[in-house]
């Protein structure tokens, strides 16, 4: 079979349980549509104790674009079964962000599919993980409904009114006493990130991003200090946001596990800044703490334009 139809998903896990990690793994390589032809590939997966995350990259290929998105559609419904069964996230701890037990879904067009294509797809995707899960999604990116609100940074900081047992930071968000029952975002300004009708968050799963979006790189550089505070200084410093390198997030997060800080960054706008030039800014502001840099990591894969 030809696979002429091909899109890229990078969903982001909130755990680092290596049997639930598995367990996913088997639920995106068992579930393809014999019909219709196509499947879905696991191109790359890892997992990190300290954020308690997990990121899979995985594509649909397929000899005709339904068949693409189709096999995509079956393959969540596996996963997000699993995620609502093993992910807690009332009793979750880690160091990254999140707002659900899968906390973020971006698709990536790669062959024949268009971009307006994929965002089509991601909205009728989006609502029918509403309806059959209970999972309140937000949409984000170029799935978004206004540019106000593309920036998945700013979805989970509006999510803090509607989880106000849990604190945003930095760092991540700190375990309170759990989500507020029953309660939805409805008259609180924020109903226009969401799609479908069941607006209040799940008992344990919270909600969920999806959206298409570019390409992008996830790069970690780990210090050799376990000081904090220099990873966040270092972050602010060469973020876009706070005037840093254009297309670059970062944050300064604690590794337990290492003792060490980290400067957690994704690479957005890979045509103005790539791993060798977020190094080179990371190094030069760690210098200027006295600060060495101990080593980085890639995490997912590259961009094509990147691994010549």
């Amino acid at each position: 079979m030809s696979a002429n139809y091909i899109i890229r998903s990078i969903p982001n896990f909130s755990t680092s349980c290596e049997s639930v990690v598995e367990k996913i793994a088997q639920a995106f390589k068992i579930k393809q549509d014999k019909d219709m032809g196509g499947a879905i590939y696991i191109l790359d997966y890892s997992l990190d104790k300290d954020h308690n995350r997990s990121v899979f990259t995985i594509e649909s290929r397929a000899s005709t674009l339904e068949a693409c998105f189709s096999n995509l559609t079956k393959a969540y419904f596996g996963v997000f079964e699993i995620a609502l069964k093993h992910i807690d996230l009332t009793k979750h701890k880690g160091v990254h962000p999140r707002i659900g037990a899968i906390d973020v879904i971006p698709f990536v067009p790669i062959e024949n599919v268009t971009t307006q294509q994929a965002v089509e797809f991601s909205k009728v995707f989006a609502g029918q993980i509403n309806q059959k899960f209970n999972v309140p999604v937000f949409l984000y990116e170029k799935s978004a409904k206004s540019s106000e609100r593309q920036n998945l940074a700013d979805i989970r900081k509006n999510a803090s009114v509607w989880l106000p047992d849990y604190t945003i930071r930095e760092s991540g968000l700190v375990r309170g006493a759990g989500f507020v029952q029953g309660e939805s975002l409805v008259g609180d300004g924020l109903t226009g990130d969401l799609v479908g009708d069941n607006l209040a968050p799940h008992k344990t799963f919270g909600a969920v991003a999806i959206g298409v979006r570019q390409p992008l790189i996830a790069y970690n550089v780990l210090l050799d200090t376990g000081d904090v505070r220099y990873a966040k200084k270092i972050a602010r410093a060469v973020r876009e946001r706070d005037g840093g390198l254009k297309g670059v997030k970062a944050l300064g997060l604690f590794l337990q596990s290492k003792n060490k800080a980290q400067v957690s960054c994704n690479i957005t706008d890979t045509d103005a800044n790539n791993t060798d030039t977020v190094y080179a800014a990371i190094q030069k502001e760690a210098s200027k703490l006295g600060v060495k840099i101990l080593s980085a990591e890639l995490i997912g894969l590259l961009p094509n334009a990147h691994t010549t």
